[in-house]
């Protein structure tokens, strides 16, 4: 190391690298790969006295592929095409269906649908995000921003509790590069290194993720079972709407006087013949309106004074909430913000809807809150609903409002904002909740706490994994 003196007089740190250090790295100079925090762990690999193999050198290696860029064909109609995930998507707790692309070919199907134990990993953007997939995966084609690493099932848990801790993560983020979007290449990847830890530590880590990534399985087939249900006893749901009664044909248009004077509002989505018609039936069938049976609230917006990780109250996202991996993307400090995050805690068992975002990603989707999210602050971008009236289980209406055939074209019909679309409490209140018998209500109910216990045992499995790895490594995150 050596220092010069700037004009200014203020002493300037730089570093000297080897030119042989450039020729292994492709001759690429990236700052990031010298920053302090990755020759912190550097030299604690050193110390630690194991052999650092690359990823490609790990026994269980077989490949890390990525599909060629692909023109995507959206479907209109949910029932045909294959539902396709992307870097964000694929860390949700339910895998979104409504995107939907054509795959003409055998060999591009074949390239593009994820297997059982492929980890995904974001290559572009945000770089970094990884997740080990289950069977719930291999009906959904993945996105060219996704690379594939697969590993036999024996080291596959090991190798994505690694790229999930700090250490993983900053080895991999590092060699991101690309001025304005970061990109990561094949190589990239290959040439990583991964710690040969214990044999027996190893399999107990991997045991670890891989039983996680079967619970998540389980949650999912659980809400597909209440999905189920529901569809069966909405008689309404397994009917088309006919086009011809969409429109007004004299005028052209399915706008009509009494919708107008009943929202005082022109949002052609409110008015879309399918949600006019979920929203027709709802009423004629016995049932009350969400506001009826239910508190519903949101947060006023606030200013956020910051903290550093680790540090003060843990804020979760709308985007948090909806991933099967509950962490909070912010902290707050716990003195200046302690009003506005005192009327952030939720409890167990309300129901969380994500009001703004873009359509089709998250602004419509809601969750139930388990002991995860249980005494935690979420954003207000997250609308509250907490069932009072004891004649509806709060996890069927949980069921209800997240049924993608139901709640989710109902709630979304409600949004307006012309660039970030919004739902408020006051049009939620609005959604029409049918009045099922104790029975159907109560297997559907059942069916969501399976899914909210499943998720819960999710992160308490992710916890113990990461836990046991950093212990094996000696690490412990500065933050």
């Amino acid at each position: 190391m050596f220092t010069v003196s700037s004009d200014s007089g203020v002493r300037i740190d730089k570093q000297l690298v080897s030119s042989l250090e450039l020729r292994n790295r492709h001759f690429r100079l990236d700052p990031s790969n010298y920053a302090e925090e990755v020759e912190s762990i550097r030299r604690h690999l050193k110390t630690l006295g194991v052999e650092t193999p690359t990823i490609s050198g790990l026994q269980g290696f077989k490949e890390v592929t990525l599909p060629n860029r692909f023109t995507r064909v959206f479907m209109e109609n949910s029932a045909y095409g294959v539902p396709m995930i992307g870097t964000s998507s694929m860390l949700m707790a339910r895998l979104p269906d409504n995107a939907r692309i054509q795959i003409s070919s055998s060999k591009g199907k074949h390239q593009l649908l994820v297997r059982k134990g492929d980890i995904l990993l974001s290559r572009s953007g945000s770089v970094g995000s990884v997740i080990l997939c289950g069977n719930s995966y291999t009906t959904f084609a993945a996105s060219d921003d996704c690379l594939r690493l697969r590993f036999t099932w024996e080291v596959a848990g090991f190798v994505t509790a690694y790229l999930e801790s700090q250490i993983g993560r900053v080895l991999l983020t590092r060699d991101g590069h690309g001025k304005v979007i970061r990109h990561l290449k094949e190589r990239d990847i290959k040439n990583l290194r991964i710690p040969a830890v214990n044999p027996v530590m190893l399999a107990r880590i991997n045991n670890l993720r891989t039983k996680a990534a079967e619970v998540l399985d389980e949650a999912r087939t659980a809400i597909e079972t209440a999905e189920t249900i529901i569809k069966q006893s909405f008689t309404f749901l397994g009917r088309s709407v006919k086009r011809e009664k969409w429109l007004n044909i004299e005028s052209g248009s399915f706008v009509t006087g009494i919708a107008l004077t009943t929202e005082n509002r022109l949002d052609p989505h409110y008015l879309e013949p399918r949600a006019a018609s979920l929203r027709e039936w709802g009423s004629k069938v016995e049932g009350e309106k969400l506001g009826q049976i239910a508190d519903v609230w949101g947060v006023s917006r606030f200013k956020r004074h910051r903290a550093d990780k680790g540090h003060g109250t843990p804020l979760y996202s709308s985007a948090d909430i909806m991933r099967a991996r509950i962490s909070p993307s912010a902290h707050l400090s716990a003195s200046r913000n302690e009003t506005p995050v005192r009327r952030c805690i939720v409890q167990e068992g309300d129901i969380l809807v994500c009001c703004s975002g873009a359509l089709g990603g998250i602004v419509g989707r809601a969750v139930i809150a388990g002991k995860a999210l249980s005494g935690q602050a979420v954003s207000q971008h997250a609308l509250r609903v907490r069932v009072t009236n004891p004649k509806y289980e709060a996890e069927y209406v949980a069921a209800v409002l997240s049924s993608r055939q139901y709640g989710y074209p109902l709630m979304t019909s409600l949004r307006h904002g012309k660039d970030v679309p919004e739902i408020d409490s006051a049009r939620l209140k609005r959604i029409p909740i049918p009045l099922l018998s104790s029975e159907l209500q109560h297997k559907i109910a059942a069916s969501m706490r399976v899914f909210k216990n499943k998720l819960d045992e999710y992160n308490n499995l992710f916890e113990k994994a990461q836990s046991v790895l950093a212990l094996e490594l000696e690490w412990k995150d500065p933050d």
